[in-house]
C-alpha cells in the first residue's frame, strides 16, 4: 500500500516540523478490506479507512486542509470529482486545546504479582503549566523538575476501557460509563 506513505511524505513535506518529531504524526488503517474476483489473475484491490492523527499541532489547521486537497487532487481525485464521495470522503475530528493548553499523555501497564496478568493503563490530562521548576539542572546531572499543571480535562483507560473521563469545559464527569452531571446539564440547557 503505497498511498499512506505518499500522503505522509507530502504532509511532511508540507509541514517540517513533523520530519524533526515524528512521534507526534501517526498515520494508521482501520476498516481493510480485499476486493477480488474469480478471474485469471491476481488483480484485486483494497479498501481502508486512514486515520491521520497530529498532535501537539499548534500552526493553522489550513496547511493541513491544503496539503491534504493536493495530494487528494493528484491522488486519489474521485474524493473530489464525486458529489457523493466529497461529502464522506474526508472527515475529521480536531481536540481544541487553545483553551486547556497542552495535552499529557502517561502510558504504562501493571502486572499482577500472583496471576502475572498485565493491564494498560493510559492517563491522559489537558492543562495550562501554571510553574515550570528545573531544579539545578546541569547536562549529565540526574535532576528532577517540578511542574505544576492545573487540568481541565481527565481520563483514565484501563485496557481500553475509559473508567474516569473529566471535562471541565464541558461539564462532563463520566464513571464507568455513567455521566454524573447529565441531569445539572439538562436542568441547565447545555
Amino acid at each position: 500500500m503505497k498511498k499512506p506513505d505518499s500522503l505522509r511524505a507530502a504532509l511532511v513535506a508540507a509541514l517540517p516540523d513533523l520530519a524533526r518529531d515524528p512521534e507526534r504524526f501517526l498515520v494508521f488503517i482501520d476498516k481493510g478490506s480485499l476486493h477480488a474476483t474469480y478471474v485469471p489473475g491476481l488483480s484485486f484491490e483494497c479498501a481502508y479507512t486512514l486515520n491521520i492523527i497530529l498532535t501537539d499541532f499548534a500552526e493553522d489547521p489550513l496547511i493541513v486542509w491544503v496539503a491534504l486537497l493536493a495530494w487528494l487532487s493528484a491522488n486519489q481525485p474521485e474524493l473530489l470529482d464525486n458529489v457523493d464521495l466529497r461529502r464522506e470522503g474526508v472527515s475529521f475530528e480536531a481536540d481544541i486545546t487553545t483553551v486547556g493548553g497542552c495535552l499529557i499523555r502517561f502510558a504504562g501497564a501493571y502486572q499482577s504479582d500472583d496471576t502475572g496478568a498485565v493491564d494498560a493503563v493510559e492517563v491522559v490530562v489537558r492543562g495550562r503549566h501554571k510553574e515550570l521548576d528545573f531544579g539545578s539542572a546541569k547536562p549529565g546531572d540526574n535532576t528532577q523538575h517540578k511542574f505544576t499543571t492545573p487540568c481541565s480535562y481527565y481520563k483514565l483507560s484501563i485496557n481500553g476501557a475509559v473508567k474516569i473521563e473529566i471535562d471541565l469545559l464541558n461539564m462532563l464527569f463520566l464513571v464507568d460509563g455513567v455521566d454524573r452531571l447529565a441531569e445539572q446539564r439538562r436542568a441547565l440547557g447545555i
